[in-house]
């Protein structure tokens, strides 16, 4: 029979705990300030990690068809990186939905992600 597992959350001192799960699916540790670990024990070893992230969306995006294709991306894209890194938010979430989109992901030195974005919208149907 299995040990029972206790749930708890971590405090920010001891995310440390889980960096090495983090580490090794290549995902950011949340900002504390913005988020929180869920871990499952079993004798103080870690056997499960849930996080819970306010993380950033760039998007929507729109320039008019007459104006697409020249660069005019490129200045709220840069004041938009800028804002981030000022006030250091520690992840962002950009969903491509098409090519232009993943160059704009790629000049923000965003990376792809493992798998598939799911959505979920609590506000509405």
């Amino acid at each position: 029979m299995k040990e029972t597992v206790t749930f708890r959350w971590l405090a920010y001192d001891e995310f440390s705990k889980v960096a090495a799960i983090f580490t090794a699916n290549d995902w950011a540790l949340p900002d504390p300030r913005q988020g929180g670990i869920l871990i499952g024990e079993v004798d103080g070893r870690v056997v499960a990690c849930n996080a819970i992230q306010n993380v950033l969306h760039i998007g929507p995006a729109w320039i008019d068809e007459a104006y697409r294709h020249g660069g005019l991306w490129r200045e709220p894209m840069e004041t938009l990186r800028g804002y981030l890194e000022s006030v250091g938010h520690n992840g962002v979430i950009l969903v491509a939905m098409n090519p232009a989109t993943e160059h704009i992901a790629k000049f923000l030195g965003l990376k792809r992600s493992k798998g598939v974005l799911f959505l979920k919208d609590f506000g509405g149907e």
